[in-house]
């Protein structure tokens, strides 16, 4: 069941997810992006439509990968796995405005898989906005292992860009 909506600021059109790994661990993450996330040195960027500014942004729990219906409420789906090895993979976004965190890890340290959901990024695509119109879902659960990142719906033409 999907988390309340917070509001999240994407900077310079990013919103980061990581677990701040230290120099010890290695995990051969490999670097990429396909539109909606940029993975660099272990840690995940979702590409915000706008360059700065505030979005709706809620999160949801799984023990295990849930269905995919749905999909077509959304511009972009898409999956990651990252890992989590201190069990604190959060959103990190210089301006929460509840003042919380938001954590992804809730199974504790391993390796998790993210499905991002994001619709609105086409509205006021590379602007500086006060108003949220961008929405972005994402489910976490853990998992075994990395696996491929996945495309599982690209509508969008801030993705295509």
């Amino acid at each position: 069941m999907p988390k309340e909506w917070s509001i999240v600021r994407a900077n310079d059109g990013v919103i980061p997810i990581s677990d701040f790994i230290d120099d010890d661990t290695e995990t051969d993450l490999p670097s990429g992006n396909d539109g909606l996330i940029m993975i660099v040195d272990e840690q995940a960027f979702v590409l915000s439509g706008i360059s700065d500014g505030p979005v709706r942004m809620r999160t949801a729990d799984h023990a295990e990968r849930p269905a995919t219906g749905g999909l077509e409420e959304w511009d972009d789906v898409v999956e990651v796995s990252l890992p989590a090895p201190h069990g604190q993979l959060k959103i990190f976004s210089g301006g929460l405005t509840q003042g919380e965190e938001i954590l992804l890890s809730h199974a504790g340290p391993g390796w998790y898989r993210l499905r991002v959901h994001a619709r609105g990024r086409d509205l006021q695509r590379d602007k500086v906005t006060g108003d949220p119109s961008e929405e972005y879902l994402i489910a976490s659960w853990p998992v075994e292992r990395w696996t491929p990142s996945a495309i599982l719906h690209a509508t969008s033409q801030a993705g295509r860009a």
